[in-house]
């Protein structure tokens, strides 16, 4: 019996349904040392991941999808609301709502069935180049759920630094095509750039 619990307790505390806490310490650990406080969109089923709570002081904006119940009869009898329009098509909602918001944000997480079903939005946005899956579950509780998770990380945003002024913060190791870019347009030269970092 104890040897029986002990393995049902490391699985359900290493293994399963792991992602909603894996995927937000990855971000935070990534995180440390910027500048500026952090934006994240979650574009998963409702309360799937810690809010601001677990992020701490880490965290600006947390985006999620909504699903808060219509008691003031705002929706029609036919409307879905956000989590479920944004689940009956992915690319839909993209285009018509996340479109005029993404670049808000500095991340963005979703299940891997989701990015895989629009990833040709994602693509077109520049969201493919820094992705990375993170391990979920084996047991899935939801046809929303998948058994990993994926996190984007490329984006960009201006943060005011206490030395230097506005300085172009890029997420995502962008080291190298930066200084490809900064040569090639010709805002420096080669021989005055240098590239710094881990």
């Amino acid at each position: 019996m104890i040897a029986i619990n002990f393995g049902i307790a490391i699985f359900t505390s290493r293994y399963h349904q792991v992602g909603p806490f894996a995927a937000p310490r990855r971000i935070i650990e990534e995180w440390r040392g910027h500048h500026g406080k952090l934006s994240v969109a979650a574009l998963m089923p409702c309360y799937s991941i810690p809010g601001h709570a677990f992020w701490h002081n880490h965290l600006e904006t947390l985006r999620m999808l909504d699903c808060s119940p219509d008691l003031e009869r705002i929706r029609g009898a036919a409307e879905l609301d956000e989590a479920d329009e944004f689940h009956t098509n992915a690319t839909k909602w993209l285009i018509e709502k996340f479109s005029k918001e993404h670049t808000k944000y500095q991340r963005v997480l979703m299940y891997e069935k989701i990015y895989e079903s629009s990833r040709r939005w994602f693509e077109s946005n520049n969201w493919h180049q820094c992705m990375e899956k993170v391990w979920h579950s084996i047991a899935l509780t939801s046809s929303r759920e998948d058994n990993y998770m994926i996190k984007h990380s490329c984006n960009g945003t201006i943060v005011e630094h206490p030395e230097y002024g506005e300085v172009i913060q890029l997420t995502g190791d962008q080291r190298e095509k930066v200084k490809d870019f900064l040569i090639k347009v010709g805002i420096v030269n080669e021989s005055n750039c240098r590239v710094h970092g881990f």
